[in-house]
């Protein structure tokens, strides 16, 4: 009697999951529009009534070029004229770092003959030999000066003010994103309300989110300014030599503005002329001490996303409990 032996082989394949597009690609890559734009700066109540109030980021053209700075700081040259004879310290730190990166402090005249063949860039206060050069469009918040040379990236973030950005010199490309997005980004880093992703080689697997979202985008020039709203996230480059000037003013402040009587034109004034509060300010309003301490714990995932005025009514209320603002 013959018996059969049959052998059955089985054969397993792996195969691999395929990478999402945007896999390893520059955030930003993706989905996108371009910002609105106007021509300079707009009347105060227009900017205000059409932007700021809405929310809404738009891209000023040539705005700055009004600026006594715009033609001044176009070498280093001025910049070594008007500098104190007595040292004038800032700080410099590294143009692809985070805000952890440790910065040095350096006199001015130091970091002009450093910067253009270091890794470095300043990011300091407006310092006050050149106040006369740059106009503030209306008293606005806090100022601060950015200047570097060679490609630098930020990471990505976002900021708890309104600002301005105004570019004298150089090339940067904006991308930017509604606070619609947010629960597609993942800041891990709420603190300081950013992330430590690779902003030039994003891991796809590790950010899935990024494929939902709708960027917005924006080249500026010399002499061009950008509002970017409260919280919209955004990530910065900027090329060759690169000088700037932020103006941040405080978000809660925008609907106690009486607008009524505002000038139907543009007022700019030098920044020595203009009224600052300073980031005080901002930690002193209650909107602002809730915003920090709301993103804090919900972005580490400890508590249900909630209004302000949510979370004055559950902290005022006699019967509070503090388990209904905890995540399951």
């Amino acid at each position: 009697m013959l018996s059969k032996v049959v052998t059955v082989i089985c054969c397993l394949t792996y195969v691999a999951a395929e990478d999402p597009p945007s896999h390893l690609k520059p955030f930003g890559w993706g989905d996108s529009t371009p910002m609105e734009e106007v021509q300079g700066f707009l009347p105060v109540k227009q900017f205000f009534e059409e932007y700021v109030k809405p929310n809404k980021p738009v891209v000023m053209r040539g705005a700055n070029k009004v600026w006594p700075g715009f033609l001044n700081w176009q070498t280093d040259e001025y910049f070594a004229s008007v500098a104190p004879e007595e040292p004038f310290i800032v700080s410099m730190d590294i143009k692809r770092g985070t805000p952890e990166t440790p910065t040095d402090f350096v006199d001015f005249k130091e970091f002009l003959q450093k910067y253009n063949t270091s890794a470095r860039r300043m990011v300091e206060h407006t310092p006050p030999f050149l106040w006369k050069d740059v106009l503030v469009p209306g008293s606005l918040g806090c100022d601060k000066m950015w200047y570097g040379s060679s490609y630098s990236t930020s990471v990505v973030h976002k900021d708890a003010a309104d600002n301005i950005n105004c570019l004298v010199y150089g090339i940067k490309n904006y991308t930017i994103l509604s606070p619609e997005y947010d629960p597609h980004v993942f800041l891990d880093r709420p603190d300081g309300l950013y992330s430590t992703m690779e902003v030039d080689k994003v891991d796809a697997h590790k950010y899935p989110g990024l494929d939902k979202v709708k960027f917005q985008h924006t080249e500026l020039h010399g002499g061009d300014c950008v509002f970017i709203p409260y919280k919209w996230i955004h990530q910065v480059r900027s090329y060759d030599r690169n000088i700037a000037v932020n103006i941040w003013w405080n978000h809660w402040r925008n609907n106690e503005l009486d607008l009524s009587n505002c000038p139907t034109e543009t007022e700019e004034k030098v920044i020595n002329s203009a009224k600052f509060h300073g980031w005080g300010d901002f930690e002193s309003r209650d909107e602002g001490v809730f915003e920090h301490t709301h993103d804090l714990l919900s972005m580490a995932h400890v508590i249900k996303p909630v209004t302000y005025p949510r979370w004055v009514a559950l902290f005022t209320s006699t019967t509070f409990d503090v388990s209904n603002l905890m995540r399951s």
